[in-house]
């Protein structure tokens, strides 16, 4: 082990592969030093226990001989050190309040939860059953919210940070974000009905609102009103999601877009369009439900493909629910308007 160089403490797959990800990316040379056991009594508990009272890895000691704990802190001394690797925004830029939030957000809210999850015998020695179930449910929610403030590629919109090492390793911690758990009811997907209308206008004004507040401009709220929804459900082309909350999510189905697909042929696709989930179920499998049934719909029609446009800041998100980028798109009524277009096997 040399001296002239950074050691990690941790263990693969543990919280230490932050750290470990976060100095490869800031191109630091440093060696590794395996810890199996430091959560039980023995050699490697007291290895650790000198370095750190709380026992915890990842542990850092840096070429200096400083010793640094706390993922977060290891995150903000290699974007420092390393302002090119970026891991982070640099001082003064609009976006660095925002990457500051969210990443003691993740380490004070999400992070936790796996202390708690994984060792439950440490604080509710005669119910850890039901600790255990508790943390799950309650780190799902954290992850939703986490989810609905994300309106681009990369946790901060457009810039790749650190935030994004976090959560690509952090989702592979059980339970991943997006498993319902047994008690949560999943919705219901049906054909809209007129007594529907309403509410399905609120929503889209209400998610359209939001994603213009992200920075990710949606669909002309002008133009959708009851006639505009009353169109679609005479057509039956209105699908809405709904569970004991009501309504919480909704879409049209068409089966044209000669706007944004003018060359398609006749039959080959199902279009997709409004996609509205409700802030509070964000995260809570509504969009996929939603795009299942389309899948569906579009199956019996004979279809074999479904097909959407978006702003480009949601291309990631429909590429995560299985969408395929086919390409970006100008229908030619406003030179400076771009679409992505998307596509979806059946």
């Amino acid at each position: 082990m040399s001296h002239d160089r950074a050691t990690l403490y941790g263990l693969p797959g543990w919280g230490s592969t932050l750290a470990e990800i976060m100095l490869v990316a800031a191109s630091t040379p440093f060696d590794f030093v395996a810890v199996e056991g430091f959560d039980a009594p023995g050699p490697n508990r007291n290895r650790i226990l000198a370095l750190n009272p709380l026992g915890q890895i990842p542990v850092l000691v840096l070429a200096d001989g400083q010793v640094m704990t706390e993922s977060a802190a290891i995150a903000l001394h290699l974007a420092e050190t390393h302002p090119g690797a970026g891991l982070a925004p640099a001082p003064g830029d609009p976006a660095r309040a925002r990457f500051l939030r969210l990443l003691v957000w993740i380490v004070a809210n999400i992070y936790p939860t796996f202390t708690y999850g994984d060792y439950p015998e440490r604080w509710a020695p005669r119910d850890a059953e039901a600790l255990v179930a508790h943390t799950d449910a309650y780190r799902i929610r954290l992850w939703e919210w986490l989810e609905g403030e994300v309106t681009g590629p990369w946790v901060l919109g457009t810039m790749r940070s650190a935030l994004d090492l976090f959560v690509a390793v952090m989702v592979h911690w059980r339970p991943r974000p997006g498993e319902r758990m047994d008690s949560e009811e999943p919705p219901n997907v049906r054909v809209a009905c007129s007594g529907d209308i309403d509410e399905v206008v609120r929503l889209m004004h209400d998610a359209a609102a939001w994603m213009s507040a992200k920075g990710t401009p949606a669909w002309d709220v002008a133009r959708i009103d009851r006639t505009f929804a009353e169109t679609f459900v005479l057509r039956s082309e209105l699908l809405v999601a709904s569970c004991s909350d009501g309504i919480v999510g909704c879409c049209t189905l068409s089966a044209e877009d000669p706007e944004f697909w003018p060359d398609a042929l006749k039959g080959e696709a199902a279009y997709l369009h409004k996609l509205a989930v409700r802030r509070t179920h964000a995260g809570r499998g509504v969009s996929s439900a939603l795009i299942e049934a389309c899948r569906h719909a579009a199956r019996t029609q004979g279809c074999a493909k479904l097909r959407l446009d978006c702003h480009p800041n949601l291309r990631g998100l429909y590429e995560r629910l299985g969408f395929t980028h086919v390409d970006t798109f100008n229908p030619g009524w406003d030179p400076t308007f771009i679409a992505e277009r998307l596509e979806l096997e059946i």
